[in-house]
């Protein structure tokens, strides 16, 4: 699954073209489907796939309303996906998409909550499973009797927001 994951999560404009030739072709999920899917907690390759494609379509018609509800689903997606992983490589990718979509979506819609939770998130998840030592380090106790250093708990993703359904524009 991470196999796959990666690379979706660093589609670019050209690439998502691809995924819209493709989906006719193969017949994948549509976005309504796969935003069902996330929201059912069953977020998998084909409904990042289809949540890429909706966004490409979405910024190729200028549709300014259905681009930002978009770009709020796509974050917590990539975000759910990311806090799932294992891969290092693949959450880091996906956790830095997060940001970068969700800066987008705030230079559009300023103060925009869901965009701001998003974009707080995959701060908070790139400095914690990023490695930096401070986020993980422990203060030590007062009581702390032995020499040894001691071992930091595990740190633990912030969730991401559940994607919304949003009124789709006739």
């Amino acid at each position: 699954n991470s196999r796959m994951t990666r690379p979706l999560a660093r589609l670019t404009a050209p690439c998502a073209i691809v995924l819209v030739l493709v989906a006719v072709v193969q017949g994948m999920l549509t976005y309504e489907d796969a935003l069902k899917k996330a929201v059912d907690g069953e977020p998998d390759d084909s409904v990042l796939a289809a949540f890429w494609r909706e966004h490409h379509q979405a910024e190729e018609e200028g549709n300014t309303q259905r681009i930002k509800s978009i770009k709020i689903n796509l974050g917590a997606l990539l975000l759910d996906i990311a806090n799932g992983s294992k891969d290092r490589d693949s959450f880091m990718a996906m956790y830095e998409e997060c940001e970068k979509i969700s800066q987008e979506l705030l230079a559009m819609d300023p103060g925009n909550i869901e965009g701001e939770d998003n974009l707080r998130n995959a701060r908070n998840n790139i400095r914690i499973r990023g490695g930096d030592s401070k986020a993980t380090k422990k203060p030590k106790s007062l009581f702390d009797d032995d020499e040894e250093e001691d071992e930091p708990a595990p740190a633990r993703p912030a969730p991401a927001a559940a994607p919304r359904r949003a009124a789709r524009p006739a």
